[in-house]
């Protein structure tokens, strides 16, 4: 409980300067996160290797930060991992774990350049979604014990 607590107290310190501020700072902290997001996606599956983890890393950053349409975005990500389906081994890199890093990379994608947009837009859009978020995540917790 301690460890929950003093984490999202250093999260807090970091983000609220970076929401406050916005633009390219926040977009940085965005991608900073979502590698973070991506990099605990990709613990699941152990069998990715790292060649492809590092290109999923990089992709992921350039995604996030590139201004461009979703719709290019995720048609970049899907052209990528299933043409890595033809220079990869098959018992290295397959349908199964290209899926499932083309799947989460469009969500982590999605979620960060939409949640710039949002801020961008109304940062008390902003503020309201993340205080949702976290009072359902609090409530959830306690209510579960």
């Amino acid at each position: 409980m301690k460890t929950r607590l003093l984490s999202a107290l250093v999260a807090l310190i970091i983000f609220i300067p970076l929401i406050i501020i916005g633009d390219t700072y926040f977009k940085i902290g965005l991608s900073v996160v979502g590698l973070l997001a991506m990099k605990e996606l990709m613990d699941v599956k152990r069998n990715v290797v790292s060649t492809i983890r590092i290109l999923t890393y990089i992709l992921a950053l350039v995604l996030i930060l590139v201004n461009v349409s979703l719709a290019i975005k995720i048609f970049i990500i899907i052209l990528m991992y299933f043409s890595l389906l033809i220079f990869f081994d098959s018992n290295k890199y397959n349908i199964e774990i290209g899926s499932y890093l083309c799947m989460f990379l469009i969500f982590i994608v999605s979620v960060f350049t939409y949640l710039y947009k949002i801020r961008m837009s109304n940062i008390n859009t902003l503020i309201y979604l993340l205080l949702i978020s976290t009072c359902t995540d609090t409530f959830a917790f306690f209510g579960g014990n």
